[in-house]
């Protein structure tokens, strides 16, 4: 009997239609199930199979080459050429910065898969313009992107919402600030600034919060005279500080002009050029000022020892008095500035004038004796300043002095002076008797006036 042939059955990937399955040959029937097979083939063959399926895959993109999208981040909005000046032109301008409100977007693109493959954010451009607005306010703008291949898809996000304002124009005044300190020995003058306001042009919210420009002046190592320009410092209304890149025109900016120069303190000298009337003299003479700051090139204050004022002359005062004169200053420095008084050429000076004190002395004015008695004989003694009596006085007289005014003293004479003593109805002893000074005319007051104040007197009986 013939012996049986082994059947099995093959897998679904192997089988084949039965009107071919007799026509399989006997090496054929020899291969081995798929389940049997070793390792490596069956890693040779899973490769075989999905690099088929690519090929087969790449062939149908390259002959079809479908669209694909691809959406690209970061891309940057930029203003449309012409769009800000169409806006200007329109007396409009953005109330803020341009450049805050155009932040980046994504842009999908679709493109025939050839050409996205290729494609870079460079080659996506997004736009906005502002044609479409025409008065103040919040104003919603469309974003505008397209690509050099393929269209724009979608535009995340699609649009920006502008603040836009009204461009007006307005004049503030321009105030000035020092900064900082001159070296030592220096002095500054009254800067001149020029312009003393100025016009700001801009979104009128930011126009209207400005009230004031300030031109600081940095004093920090000034060692000369300047004449330059400087930049203006814009404050709102609580005095901070507002950029001034919100305006549409340049930075503000002024010319300032300002002496700065060393300094010394100098006296200031006058003469007397004649002399007073005898009896007079005077008691103080002040300058209104005596001592001047002067202000000038180092050179010539280092050769700067005082300033002289012009002559004063007194002879014409004749009586006592104050009396005040006006002097001219000369020797300052034609380009010196005297910083006490940057104006000052005169100054004034007061006198006092008083009379001189006089003393004249009446020497050995005879004494008038009343009461004097017959049978009396009378010695009379001037005692010293110790109270000494020493010799009786030969003749009963006695020195006066008198002080006081030049012109009072001078217009007393001997004969307005009268000296009395008075014995009456005193006898034989000895006696201290007052001694009276009588004036025959009226005078002035005198000071002062001398003379001895008591006689001693001796009285004896007997013929004299």
């Amino acid at each position: 009997m013939e012996k049986q042939r082994n059947k099995y059955t093959l897998p679904a990937f192997f089988r084949r239609d039965k009107a071919k399955s007799d026509t399989v040959s006997v090496r054929d029937d020899s291969r081995k199930p798929w389940n049997s097979m070793a390792i490596v083939k069956k890693i040779f063959w899973g490769v075989t199979a999905v690099l088929a399926a690519m090929l087969l895959w790449g062939y149908v993109l390259l002959t079809q080459n479908p669209d694909r999208q691809k959406t690209f981040n970061g891309i940057e909005v930029k203003l449309e050429s012409g769009s800000e000046a169409d806006l200007l032109y329109k007396n409009l301008m953005v109330y803020g910065s341009i450049s805050e409100l155009l932040q980046d977007v994504s842009v999908t693109v679709s493109a025939p898969l050839n050409d996205i493959t290729k494609l870079e954010p460079a080659d996506i451009t997004a736009t906005v313009n502002f044609n479409d607005v025409h008065g103040s306010g919040v104003t919603r703008i469309r974003i505008r992107a397209a690509s050099t291949t393929g269209s724009v898809v979608a535009i995340e996000p699609s649009y920006i919402d502008v603040d836009i304002d009204d461009i007006t124009t307005r004049t503030i005044s321009v105030d000035q600030t020092f900064e900082g300190e001159l070296e030592d020995g220096y002095w500054h003058g009254t800067p001149t600034v020029s312009p003393r306001s100025i016009s700001i042009k801009g979104a009128r919210r930011d126009v209207e919060s400005i009230k004031t420009a300030i031109c600081r002046i940095d004093l920090d190592g000034l060692a000369e005279s300047i004449n330059h320009s400087v930049i203006l410092t814009l404050l709102d209304e609580e005095g901070e500080e507002v950029d001034s890149a919100v305006l549409l025109e340049s930075i503000p900016s002024v010319n300032v002009q300002m002496q700065v120069l060393p300094y010394k303190l100098v006296d200031i000298n006058y003469t007397i050029a004649d002399e007073l009337d005898p009896g007079l003299e005077i008691t103080s003479a002040i300058l209104s000022t005596d001592q001047v700051t002067v202000a000038c090139d180092a050179e010539t204050l280092s050769q700067l020892s005082s300033i002289e004022a012009d002559p004063i002359y007194v002879g014409d005062y004749s009586v006592p008095g104050i009396y005040e004169q006006t002097l001219q200053l000369s020797g300052i420095p034609e380009d010196a500035v005297i910083i006490d008084n940057t104006n000052l050429r005169t100054v004034k000076l007061t006198i006092m004038v008083i009379e001189v004190k006089d003393e004249k002395v009446f020497e050995n004015m005879g004494i008038t004796l009343t009461g004097r008695r017959d049978g009396c004989i009378y010695a009379f003694y001037l005692p010293d300043e110790n109270g000494n009596l020493g010799e009786p006085l030969v003749r009963l007289a006695a020195n006066i002095v008198i002080y006081g005014p030049h012109s009072t003293v001078e217009a007393v004479t001997s004969s307005d002076l009268m000296l009395l003593l008075d014995v009456s109805g005193l006898g034989e002893g000895a006696y201290d008797l007052p001694l009276r000074l009588v004036w025959n005319t009226a005078v002035a007051p005198l000071e002062s006036i001398e003379f001895p104040t008591t006689v001693h007197v001796v009285i004896t009986l007997g013929e004299q």
